[in-house]
């Protein structure tokens, strides 16, 4: 499965990026929301986790970009947020909100909330093409 993961804090993110590589995942990063917005111009991931603090473009934006691009708009979203971001979506894509993390969150509750919201991710993951962006595929040595 191909994820993109977009956060603005750089350790988490790598040890996110490197925790679902692991765990056999395709994975794009972006570290804003203008790096958000250029890789999904580029890549229809099967999956977006997005944090809500994310600086230039923010969650917001990235939500509603997401929905105008019908390549886009039918992907599942995992909020990471510090409280429950729930309501402040509830007028612009509700039903794409599969879930929400808490931050500070172990890799576990990570991993779980992935495979437990799309039955697609217990199916084997697809190699795609993997961008510039930072990304990583396969494990680290």
């Amino acid at each position: 499965m191909l994820v993109l993961i977009a956060d603005g804090d750089s350790e988490f993110l790598d040890l996110e990026r490197r925790f679902l590589s692991q765990c056999g995942h395709d994975v794009l990063i972006a570290d804003d929301g203008l790096e958000c917005a250029s890789v999904l111009r580029d890549f229809s991931p099967d999956m977006v986790v997005l944090d809500c603090g994310l600086l230039w473009g923010g969650s917001d934006g990235i939500v509603v970009r997401m929905l105008e691009d019908p390549r886009l708009s039918q992907t599942p979203v995992i909020l990471v947020a510090d409280v429950d971001p729930r309501a402040r979506y509830k007028d612009i894509a509700e039903w794409m909100l599969i879930g929400w993390l808490r931050k500070p969150f172990g890799m576990n509750e990570f991993l779980a909330q992935i495979t437990n919201q799309l039955p697609s991710c217990k199916l084997p993951n697809r190699r795609r093409a993997v961008p510039k962006f930072g990304t990583f595929q396969g494990v680290e040595q």
